[in-house]
């Protein structure tokens, strides 16, 4: 981590590493548009680093600067984290949808598959013996 002076250096760096995580959020739901479900571990452990990252900034930093801040760079903090939190719960949501959406689909491939295999092509006679009735 860069050695943080002043507190423009502080507010400046925990803004960018707050775009960092928004952005790792808007990857995600990206992902999540084009059914990229491979991306998730990579994208996941992406935004933890950055978790990290802005909780270490803050561990080191944040009794000698947080005190220093303007209001007005309090409230652009605060907005920031509120705009990561409910595009976190647009995410959330969203994989609960596609969760949601793949296991029907599961469950309606099994049910199909369970009644074809109850009729087995060839399973039934077809000599004729049941269908003429008139003997």
């Amino acid at each position: 981590m860069a050695n943080i002076t002043t507190t423009t250096e502080y507010f400046e760096t925990k803004m960018s590493m707050l775009s960092e995580l928004l952005s790792c959020s808007e990857e995600i739901m990206s992902s999540l548009n084009q059914d990229k479900w491979e991306d998730y571990e990579r994208l996941g452990n992406k935004r933890v680093e950055v978790i990290e990252r802005i909780n270490a900034l803050e561990d080191a930093h944040r009794s000698t600067f947080d005190k220093e801040l303007s209001p007005e760079q309090k409230l652009q903090i605060n907005d920031k984290v509120n705009l990561i939190l409910a595009f976190d719960k647009d995410v959330v949501r969203r994989i609960y949808e596609e969760r949601e959406v793949a296991l029907r689909g599961m469950e309606t491939e099994h049910n199909e598959k369970n009644i074809l295999d109850g009729y087995k092509i060839g399973s039934a006679q077809t000599t004729g013996v049941y269908l003429d009735t008139k003997k």
